[in-house]
């Protein structure tokens, strides 16, 4: 049986840990995991906007070299595939397959350190899902507000990126698309009740920007719900299926969250399933409601609303 090697990224701006993620197959792929053929889906954006500024086409340009020189060390053919994205988890990987058009009779290996990725491929026929390590803590996100304000970023991007950038004029596109608007986030405050190793208690992460204890939470993606936002975050970063939601509130205080204006819709959710840190989260926790720890962000702000609504 084959083993076909899968990537899965919309890559809206390659950085150095792109290059990372490619060098981890080539170590896998000659300590664990011998593939056949390295294969690279691009994502397909819905609508263009700050977060998708790139075509897929012009993302596939910027992991191209990336992809070739990893193919070349492993001694593999590189196929790559722009795929849509059906919005659809359960479904997708059966896309994907579609796309690509893998034989079925090879295994595909899913290199990924994205929660959501994750979810899409854990337990399906035919896939196996092969956790990889964010050893360089880069986002797309952070360098594309870098370059949108003219930082130089050559020193956190593969040294092809800088030229690319410059001659599709990407800091112009980025700076017209960057609204000062504030950004939409939701915050979860999650009762759990306990299990071998996590006591009863309320929901916290490692934060890992700033390493103090948050509440799981993110950013509302472009045509989603902050409902939807807030039940998507929970599953990527503490693998918990939430229900019976309530709205706590909105926290919009400019200076909320250091890195900009971001303002919070906040909820409160009963769990089911097994806590455990997933996507680039650490550490997972609970801590008692009676006792609450100092909390990044407003988040103690958060947790005192909820207190104060009274039992679920």
């Amino acid at each position: 049986m084959a083993e076909q090697g899968l990537v899965i990224g919309r890559f809206q701006l390659v950085g150095d840990q792109h290059a990372d993620l490619f060098e981890q197959i080539v170590e896998r792929h000659y300590h664990e995991h011998k593939i056949e053929q390295l294969n690279v889906g691009i994502g397909v954006a819905n609508m263009v906007d700050f977060r998708n500024p790139f075509s897929a086409t012009e993302a596939w340009q910027m992991i191209q070299p990336v992809a070739e020189k990893a193919a070349r060390k492993m001694r593999v053919p590189l196929e790559h595939r722009l795929v849509d994205d059906i919005n659809d988890p359960p479904n997708y990987a059966a896309h994907v397959n579609n796309v690509f058009g893998f034989p079925t009779e090879d295994r595909v290996a899913v290199f990924s350190s994205n929660g959501y990725t994750n979810q899409c491929f854990e337990e399906r026929e035919g896939y196996i899902v092969v956790p990889t390590e964010e050893r360089i803590h880069l986002h797309s996100s952070g360098l594309r507000d870098l370059l949108a304000e003219g930082v130089d970023i050559s020193d956190l991007v593969p040294t092809h990126i800088p030229h690319y950038l410059q001659e599709h004029n990407a800091k112009e596109r980025l700076a017209k698309m960057k609204f000062s608007n504030p950004v939409p986030t939701v915050d979860i405050v999650i009762e759990y009740e306990g299990d071998s190793v996590h006591k009863k208690g309320i929901v916290y992460v490692e934060h890992p920007t700033t390493g103090k204890k948050a509440f799981p939470g993110g950013h509302v993606d472009y045509g989603e719900t902050t409902e939807a936002a807030v039940i998507r975050e929970t599953k990527e970063e503490t693998n918990l299926d939430i229900y019976d939601l309530k709205l706590i509130g909105v926290f919009s205080d400019p200076n909320r969250d250091p890195r900009g204006h971001k303002l919070s819709v906040a909820y409160s959710a009963k769990s089911r399933g097994k806590l455990m840190a997933k996507s680039e989260i650490k550490t997972v926790g609970t801590f008692p409601t009676e006792q609450p720890p100092p909390m990044a962000f407003d988040h103690n702000d958060i947790f005192e609303r909820y207190v104060q609504i009274g039992p679920r």
